[in-house]
Order: C-alpha cells, then sequence, then structure tokens
C-alpha cells in the first residue's frame, strides 16, 4: 500500500538508515548503479526543484495508477511524495527507469532546470 511505502520511506529519512536504493528493488530489477549515487547526492535540491508529471509517469508506465494516487496524497508533503518517487518507487521498475523518468523530466515543461541538476555534477 503507498500510505505504508511512504511511511517506510519517512523512517529512513528520519533514522537516517544508510541503505542503498537497491536494497528496496527486486535484484531482477536492479537499476543503473549510477542513479544511487545521483539521487543520494541530489536528493535535497531535488525534492525542493522537482514537479513530476504523475499523468505522464503513468502513461510511460513508470508508475502505476495506485502509486499516481498515492503521490497526489494530501497529508504528505511534496518532498516526501518525491523521496517516495525517487527512492522507492522508481529503484522496483527496472534498470532503465531513471533514464525514462529524466526523458519525461525533459518532456515536462519547467523542469529543464532539474535535468540539468540531475545530469550535472
Amino acid at each position: 500500500h503507498t500510505s505504508r511505502a511512504l511511511g517506510k520511506s519517512r523512517e529512513i529519512v528520519q533514522s537516517g538508515d544508510s541503505c542503498s536504493l537497491f536494497s528496496l528493488a527486486s535484484p531482477s530489477l536492479a537499476m543503473d548503479p549510477r542513479w544511487d549515487t545521483i539521487v543520494r547526492a541530489k536528493i535535497t535540491t531535488l525534492q525542493r526543484l522537482m514537479i513530476p508529471n504523475r499523468d505522464l509517469l503513468f502513461e510511460r508506465r513508470l508508475i502505476t495508477e495506485e502509486e499516481r494516487e498515492g503521490l497526489r496524497d494530501i497529508k504528505f508533503t511534496r518532498g516526501e511524495r518525491i523521496y517516495q518517487l525517487l527512492i522507492e518507487i522508481l529503484p522496483r521498475k527496472g534498470p532503465n527507469s531513471y533514464d525514462k523518468f529524466v526523458q519525461v523530466l525533459k518532456e515536462t515543461e519547467g523542469q529543464q532546470h532539474v535535468v540539468e541538476t540531475i545530469l550535472n555534477d
């Protein structure tokens, strides 16, 4: 359930747990390792800047209908929802999930600066 998953992410953030993003994903669906480093280094900035297009993410099959609804849940902050998307949802979506996610951001009006943040060191 999405709310329980977000609760778990809140616990991880609050406890400072340093578990790898890979531990949340199935080994057969492991994402590209470079994203683990990028997301960890930039999560706070991404939580502040990013406004993902949930409908486009759904159309591209990066999130399910249930996940899309969970990402609209107003009882969580935008930062918590971004954390859930980047840390809990996308790592389970396969090795190309973050590349597809960046493409969605490129196609989303007003998110080009986020793409630059992600891709530039």
